[in-house]
């Protein structure tokens, strides 16, 4: 886990030796230094803290649009050509803290949410039922990075890093897809591509 340690040092110094307060200890001169040695989040020494970066609420838009292209598919009747049929599912989920039941512990913060459906295609063509909720957890990073942990298998691990500034942070990709179609006799297959961009935003 990519965590960065967040030191904060204010230092006096002066360009008259004379000018320099002793303190009475060794080493240390006129300096002050400013850390966050007890989480407090009113303290700004505290505000890079992972406690204290993320609101009890979030929200998230998040798209996948596959392209199919064109196969050749073996069966006992001889090869033929299919094209694999375009698919999109897209939601948005208004995320809420989730504080009992099954966290993140590696996360700064475990969020939960409804899914929230305006397009959903591909699972109607992979034969599935869509999810209805789900859970989320975030790690600090820094001010432009953020861990993405999920929990889809029974525990929680890290899916993705994702990227941003101003609150909004994001992941974007685009990745070939081979399966085994069912009623095809030739393996697996390129069957076309798939963009997944998942977009999470702080409230303002």
């Amino acid at each position: 886990m990519r965590i960065l340690p967040f030191l904060l040092l204010a230092a006096c110094t002066s360009s008259n030796p004379d000018d320099t307060i002793n303190d009475g200890t060794d080493g240390t001169e006129g300096s002050e230094v400013a850390s966050c040695d007890v989480i407090d989040c009113d303290d700004p020494a505290c505000a890079d803290e992972g406690e204290c970066v993320f609101s009890s609420a979030m929200s998230q838009d998040t798209s996948f649009v596959l392209i199919g292209r064109e196969i050749e598919c073996s069966t006992v009747f001889g090869p033929f050509p299919y094209d694999v049929p375009n698919c999109a599912t897209r939601f948005s989920v208004n995320m809420t803290e989730r504080t009992t039941g099954d966290l993140c512990t590696a996360c700064d913060i475990t969020y939960e949410g409804t899914l929230t459906y305006s397009e959903d295609t591909c699972s109607e063509l992979i034969g599935t039922s869509a999810p209805t909720s789900s859970q989320w957890g975030f790690v600090h990073v820094s001010s432009t990075e953020r861990e993405l942990w999920t929990n889809d298998t029974g525990s929680w691990v890290l899916s993705e890093t994702l990227t941003g500034a101003n609150g909004v942070f994001t992941f974007d990709t685009t990745e070939a897809v081979n399966q085994d179609p069912p009623d095809c006799d030739n393996g697996v297959q390129y069957v076309g591509d798939i963009t997944v961009s998942i977009a999470f935003e702080d409230p303002e």
